[in-house]
């Protein structure tokens, strides 16, 4: 008779009872069924919509700095729109009033060398005659268009200059 160690014993006992068919012990994860691909699928979809939000966001930023950038130099422009017969002296020295007219064609005219198409000139006032404040409208597109986000949106800005004449005073 051979003697057979535990390990060896136990080894042959479960190799029979699995050419048996005898059930074996079970996971707790055995009975869950289901993929996790509609779960990847789910968190691809938010990601690719953040990274669609944060690109607009970006482009939406960017084109309202750019019609600020031309709304600044517009209202340099129309600030300095003004010639030596403008010049008014009163008991504070000497200060500069322009005409509306040429503060509008300034603007005008700065806006016509630059060449920007899409943005249309609003308004230009002055409330005290050395001021000039220019408003511009463009419309920003999205650069990706989908159910979420607009397809354009009306973008306003406002800038304000000052022009400064000073008159040499003469030494004494």
């Amino acid at each position: 008779m051979r003697v057979m160690s535990p390990a060896r014993r136990w080894w042959r006992i479960a190799r029979v009872r699995a050419l048996e068919g005898a059930p074996r012990a079970r996971s707790r994860y055995a009975e869950e069924r289901g993929s996790t691909l509609p779960l990847v699928f789910g968190f691809a979809l938010l990601a690719l919509a953040v990274v669609l939000v944060v690109v607009s966001a970006s482009s939406l930023y960017l084109e309202r700095k750019r019609l600020l950038d031309l709304a600044d130099g517009a209202a340099l422009n129309a600030a300095d729109a003004w010639a030596i017969s403008d010049a008014v002296a009163d008991a504070g020295g000497v200060r500069v009033e322009a005409e509306h007219r040429a503060m509008r064609e300034a603007a005008e005219e700065y806006l016509a060398q630059i060449g920007p198409t899409d943005v249309a000139l609003v308004a230009v006032e002055s409330r005290d005659g050395t001021s000039a404040t220019v408003r511009l409208r463009g419309v920003w597109r999205a650069p990706v268009s989908s159910g979420l986000l607009p397809i354009e949106v009306e973008v306003e800005v406002e800038s304000t200059a000052r022009s400064v004449f000073h008159v040499p005073t003469e030494p004494g």
